[in-house]
């Protein structure tokens, strides 16, 4: 081979070098900083709501985009399950008279129905909460079929997007709602233990429930005013 074949060929293998490295590291890099930028859009916008953006990166990148926004999907979808709970008909049905006269005086299916509820809203609202921690998100991410650097990067760009932020600061408003709807579950169970150990002393007449004292009567509004 002569010297200017061997020259061409070297400038050949220098820019397959030279492309490679490009490819990836140089690419590898602007595609992780692109992906932060792209994740930082969901950083200050309302996570209830908020539909996905354009994606501007490729590849591996465009998979891991896609799963951080599975993630935020996945919260809302979430959100809208624990939501459910306040418009629980079946729930909000317990205390009127027809379930009275249908489920009293021992109320057993009223009080095996809301047990249940309970224990699923427990459940649910944990699992919301989750998404507004680190600890809650790191489990989300080891469950998915991700390598372990990609795993790490779902992490940090999360993180340092601030989009984590955001979820946290969604944490007191569902603590205030926990707390309200501990205080509904509360009060039915009360209201029912209330018309339980009094149950010789109350029915049904005219569509309206009937004390026989007024003690009883006011007691009871009592409880049911807590519902309101």
């Amino acid at each position: 081979m002569d010297k200017k074949k061997f020259f061409s060929l070297g400038i050949i293998l220098f820019v397959l070098i030279v492309l490679f490295v490009y490819l990836f590291v140089v690419n590898k890099e602007m595609q992780k900083e692109q992906l932060l930028i792209d994740i930082s859009r969901y950083a200050d916008c309302n996570l209830v709501e908020v539909e996905k953006e354009k994606v501007h990166v490729f590849g591996s990148y465009r998979k891991l985009e896609n799963e951080i926004y599975d993630y935020i999907l996945n919260f809302q979808k979430q959100y809208s399950k624990v939501l459910d709970y306040a418009n629980d008909k079946e729930l909000v049905s317990i205390l009127a008279v027809d379930n009275y006269l249908q489920d009293g005086p021992d109320f057993v299916k009223s009080n095996q129905y809301i047990e249940k509820v309970r224990s699923d809203f427990d459940l649910d609202m944990e699992q919301l909460l989750s998404f507004c921690s680190e600890e809650g998100l790191n489990s989300y991410v080891n469950s998915l079929n991700l390598s372990n650097s990609k795993k790490q990067l779902f992490i940090d760009v999360v993180m340092e997007s601030g989009l984590l932020d955001n979820f946290k600061s969604y944490k007191d408003i569902f603590l205030e709602s926990e707390n309200h709807m501990n205080e509904v579950f509360n009060s039915v169970i009360s209201t029912l233990a209330f018309l339980m150990n009094n149950q010789d002393k109350w029915k049904i007449e005219d569509g309206e429930i009937q004390f026989s004292t007024e003690d009883l009567v006011n007691k009871y509004n009592s409880l049911v005013d807590n519902l309101l």
